[in-house]
């Protein structure tokens, strides 16, 4: 609102212009407020008597009715276009969904962590193998800090140990109970083994190969490759080499990326 209708000064015929939608006013008559702006509000101000103003607000009334038609104008001519325009109904095909990668925990070659040897001289093969296995299950930093944090041989009593002091949740198996790594490959982590004689791999999983399962190996001497076993003697050799695995209980890799359809 414009306050400046409280007072009324005999000086001078003012009148306002509207210029791009501001409002400025502009003294005609010579007088105690010649080129003095208006402020709104202010009861010093001038103000604008008469048919003058009527005529002023009228005209700014009309012109914000006539943007206002030219919007609603615009408005429906762009409705106008875009109904008409083509649906654009794309048809697709489904593409059958391929078979499960093999092996389940299959850690790129690029992440597979080598065997190293530590101050004592001693290998570091269960280090290693969990490091793959932390790197599979998106646990880069903490695979990282294990790597730089430990090294030489390891038992598993200390091993469990150390993951307890990290805080680190994770299942294992001192029996070599196959339906622990029937787990492990089932929910696609995978697991750390005794395999070899003194030595850790990482269990990537069970394969099918011509109607048959193999284990696969992935030994960090030989990173680069899995090696296959059958399950039978897989089962029966690594009871023998003391039947321990234990898996962290993080979630896996996602599987890899495939087309589910195909537009025809």
């Amino acid at each position: 609102m414009w306050a400046a209708d409280s007072i009324c000064c005999s000086y001078a015929s003012n009148e306002r212009a509207i210029v791009g939608g501001i409002q400025e006013l502009a003294t005609t008559t010579a007088g105690p407020h010649q080129g003095h702006e208006l402020g709104l509000g202010s009861p010093n101000d001038p103000c604008v008597c008469g048919p003058a103003l009527v005529v002023t607000i009228n005209s700014f009334r009309n012109e914000l009715n006539m943007i206002h038609k030219q919007l609603i104008s615009a408005c429906a001519l762009m409705l106008l276009v875009l109904a008409g325009c083509d649906s654009g109904i794309v048809n697709v095909r489904a593409l059958p969904t391929p078979e499960p990668e093999q092996p389940p925990a299959n850690l790129p070659v690029q992440l597979q962590q080598r065997n190293w040897t530590g101050s004592l001289g001693q290998g570091s093969c269960v280090h290693a193998s969990l490091v793959n296995h932390l790197r599979w299950l998106n646990r880069f930093e903490l695979g990282e800090r294990w790597r730089t944090t430990y090294a030489d041989g390891e038992w598993d009593s200390r091993l469990r140990d150390r993951l307890d002091a990290a805080g680190i949740d994770y299942s294992y198996t001192l029996k070599a109970d196959p339906r622990f790594l029937d787990w492990a490959s089932a929910t696609r982590r995978g697991a750390i083994i005794w395999w070899k004689p003194a030595h850790c791999c990482t269990f990537v999983g069970w394969i099918e190969r011509d109607g048959k399962q193999y284990a696969a190996i992935l030994d960090n001497n030989y990173p680069g490759r899995f090696e296959l076993t059958p399950r039978e003697q897989f089962i029966r050799l690594w009871a023998g080499y003391g039947g321990f695995a234990l898996t962290v209980l993080n979630d896996p890799s996602s599987s890899l990326p495939y087309q589910s359809y195909e537009v025809l």
